[in-house]
């Protein structure tokens, strides 16, 4: 089960409503997880609406838990879309380059969450979308995070865009490495100090 740390920092309410839509499509009842997590289960996506880190990660460990699916943060990943993050979301799908999709990321993820910081770094041979993870995250939540930029990018560059290789904070789970290495087809380190998504340049 995921760790259920205590939080101020806060996402949009979107967030959840994501993880109730993840959950709908595995066919459980969200109602029920949402209930037993104490968190309010809304269908509006009203931007102004807020959950905390620990409101998140409580629901993550049920979800896991009822699903059995250690990966099920890149499900979830996979359910949300640009529209859940409201203006920065419709900026993002703007954006003509991964180059300027990064760029806008950094100007304005905060917006949408306070748990994380992000810069953009470049190498001879990579652009780098650094991620700088807050302790109290959770896994899943990170799983969701890169997965939900890898599959926005390869809609918005090519839809068979990979990253050249790619960092993750969380440790292998325990399902293994073979869903993350199926969804983002490249090399992948587990327990890295950041999340980093690489992108070739050339």
């Amino acid at each position: 089960m995921s760790e259920q740390p205590e939080s101020n920092t806060t996402t949009i309410a979107a967030y959840g409503y994501a993880i109730a839509s993840a959950l709908e499509r595995r066919d459980i009842d969200p109602s029920d997880v949402f209930s037993r997590a104490g968190v309010h289960l809304s269908s509006k996506t009203d931007p102004m609406v807020r959950l905390g880190s620990a409101e998140i990660s409580r629901l993550f460990a049920l979800a896991v838990e009822e699903t059995r699916d250690p990966a099920f943060g890149l499900f979830v990943g996979d359910c949300l879309h640009p529209g859940n993050l409201h203006a920065l979301g419709y900026a993002l799908m703007s954006s003509d380059s991964l180059r300027d999709y990064c760029n806008r990321l950094v100007n304005y993820y905060r917006l949408i969450s306070m748990g994380a910081g992000i810069r953009v770094e470049e190498t001879d041979s990579d652009l780098l979308l650094i991620t700088e993870v807050m302790s109290d995250v959770c896994h899943e939540t990170q799983d969701a995070f890169v997965a939900l930029h890898v599959r926005i990018m390869r809609f918005i560059y090519k839809p068979n865009f990979n990253p050249a290789w790619l960092n993750l904070k969380r440790p292998v789970p325990e399902c293994g490495s073979q869903p993350y290495d199926n969804y983002f087809n490249c090399q992948i380190s587990f327990s890295e100090s950041q999340i980093v998504i690489a992108i070739d340049r050339t």
